[in-house]
C-alpha cells in the first residue's frame, strides 16, 4: 500500500511540474529532447500497480453499471378463456328403436302383441343443464298377432312433447303427451322415457354436451280400437 501511495504522489508531482513549465514558457522541448528525456526518466516502482488497480476499478465499475441497466425479464401469462357452464341451447337427437307392443281391445275380449323396429327423433330447447323441452316424433313397423296366431303387419306413428330432466350430465328422465296412430286407429298418447349417456363430451366454447344415448321409451295409446302399451329400447346420438 505504501508503494501505491508513493507512485500516486510521484504522478501528482510530475503533473504539477509540467503545468508550471507550460505556464512560464519553459516547456519547449524538441521531439528528440522529449524522446531522450523519456528514456532517462526513472519509473517509480509503484506506478504499474497504481495503473493496474485503476484499470481494475474501471472494469468493475463498468460491469456493475452494465448489470444495473439490464431490464428484468417479463413473463406474460395468458389465462385460458373460461368455458360457459350453463345456458340456453339447442337440444336434438336421432336414435334407432326396437321393442314390442301389446294391444288390448275394449272390454278385454281380444289382445294383440308383436315386435317393432323404428326410429325416433328429438328437437327442442335445452333450457339449462337440468331442464329441456323437445318434440319427439316416432315411427315403427312390425308384425302383431292374436293369441290364436292370426295377425299381420302393422305400423305405429306418434308425436309427443316432453319435459326432460338431466342429472349429473349423464342420466335423464322425461315425460309428456301427444297423439298417436296404431295402424289405423288413433288417439291420445302419453310417454315416459329414461336412460343415460355412457359416452359424453363437453364443448369448449359453449355449455353444449354431446354423447351416445342409451334409453327406453314407454308409450300408452288410447284409441277406439283399444289401449296399446309400447316398450322400446333406443340407441343413438344426442346433443343436449
Amino acid at each position: 500500500m505504501a508503494r501505491i501511495i508513493d507512485g500516486a504522489t510521484t504522478i501528482r508531482r510530475a503533473l504539477s511540474t509540467t503545468r508550471r513549465d507550460a505556464e512560464d514558457g519553459s516547456f519547449a522541448w524538441s521531439r528528440d529532447e522529449c524522446f531522450t528525456e523519456r528514456q532517462n526518466m526513472p519509473i517509480h516502482p509503484g506506478l504499474p500497480r497504481v495503473l493496474t488497480v485503476s484499470i481494475a476499478f474501471t472494469l468493475i465499475a463498468g460491469t456493475a453499471a452494465a448489470q444495473q441497466v439490464q431490464p428484468a425479464p417479463v413473463f406474460i401469462v395468458v389465462a385460458p378463456r373460461p368455458r360457459p357452464v350453463d345456458g340456453v341451447r339447442f337440444r336434438g337427437a336421432v336414435s334407432l328403436a326396437g321393442g314390442g307392443e301389446f294391444i288390448m281391445s275394449p272390454g278385454g275380449t281380444q289382445s294383440f302383441s308383436g315386435g317393432l323396429g323404428g326410429v325416433d327423433g328429438r328437437m327442442g330447447v335445452q333450457i339449462n343443464n337440468l331442464l329441456a323441452v323437445y318434440f319427439q316424433p316416432h315411427l315403427s313397423f312390425g308384425v302383431i298377432r292374436t293369441a290364436s296366431g292370426s295377425g299381420g303387419a302393422t305400423g305405429t306413428l306418434a308425436a309427443t312433447v316432453l319435459l326432460d330432466v338431466t342429472l349429473a350430465h349423464r342420466f335423464f328422465v322425461g315425460a309428456g303427451a301427444g297423439y298417436g296412430v296404431l295402424n289405423a286407429p288413433n288417439g291420445p298418447v302419453v310417454q315416459l322415457r329414461f336412460g343415460g349417456y355412457p359416452l359424453a363430451v363437453m364443448s369448449d366454447d359453449s355449455p353444449t354436451r354431446r354423447g351416445l344415448m342409451v334409453g327406453a321409451d314407454a308409450r300408452m295409446y288410447f284409441t277406439p280400437a283399444g289401449t296399446a302399451v309400447q316398450l322400446m329400447l333406443g340407441l343413438g346420438y344426442e346433443v343436449y
